[in-house]
């Protein structure tokens, strides 16, 4: 898998080429919404009040605070548009806003997704992690010995099901696929599956995610029993 590149802080003369332009404080107000999840008038509030707090650790190992990821995403944005200039001075203001929420709504969205699913690798690490052919992967998926996600142009494979220094796929996520599969038949969505295995199981896992469950090298079949009743469950 490749090191992902360190980000850098949005450098000042960006932030106030953004804060200074036409629409740039609609961008600033969306993100600050958006990222808070609050309300607009408290998310401003929020976004103040934290702008300071540590997220996280990245997956570089650093932990940043919240105003310099914001500041990353502004950058990033303000890089994307700045090739279009000329098209962003024929749109109208509400045009503009309409545009910014969107983009911010996207970046969220994605966000989100991510802490969904936890950790994933695409087509081409999977394939080179495991040592097979994309067709290979393909058909790991289809015949339920791999839990693959559909993205843009690739496929998103979690990492928990994968062994890391085997370079193997663990045995147990065919028995959590089958048991999703078994109870939902079609219904049985690998984004269901995900979501599941990254969600602490109070009932059935001491409250541990199935992801956190595989990795302690707990005890497998508690697992099997977890997937089955919650697929149970969910068909219902």
């Amino acid at each position: 898998m490749a090191a992902p590149s360190k980000a850098k802080f949005a450098h000042t003369s960006d932030m106030q080429a953004l804060d200074s332009s036409d629409h740039g404080s609609f961008v600033l107000e969306l993100l600050a919404d958006l990222i808070s999840y609050h309300s607009p008038d408290e998310g401003r509030v929020a976004y103040q009040r934290e702008q300071n707090e540590i997220s996280p650790v990245d997956s570089d190992g650093t932990q940043r605070p919240r105003a310099e990821r914001v500041a990353l995403l502004v950058d990033a944005f303000l890089e994307r548009l700045s090739p279009a200039r000329r098209d962003i001075d024929e749109i109208g203001a509400d045009e503009a806003r309409e545009l910014g929420t969107r983009a911010a709504e996207e970046a969220i969205a994605s966000a989100r997704w991510s802490r969904l699913v936890g950790d994933r690798i695409d087509t081409s690490e999977a394939a080179e992690l495991l040592g097979v052919t994309r067709q290979a992967l393909s058909k790991r998926q289809t015949s339920g010995s791999l839990l693959g996600l559909p993205g843009r142009g690739t496929t998103w494979y979690p990492t928990w099901q994968l062994d890391i220094d085997k370079q193997e796929i663990r045995t147990e996520v065919r028995h959590i696929i089958g048991a999703f599969r078994d109870s939902l038949d079609k219904e049985a969505d690998p984004y269901l599956i995900a979501s599941w295995a990254s969600t602490a199981q109070h009932e059935d896992l001491d409250g541990l995610s199935p992801a956190e469950w595989l990795a302690q090298g707990n005890d497998p079949g508690d697992l099997r029993q977890a997937a089955q009743r919650t697929a149970e469950r969910l068909a219902q």
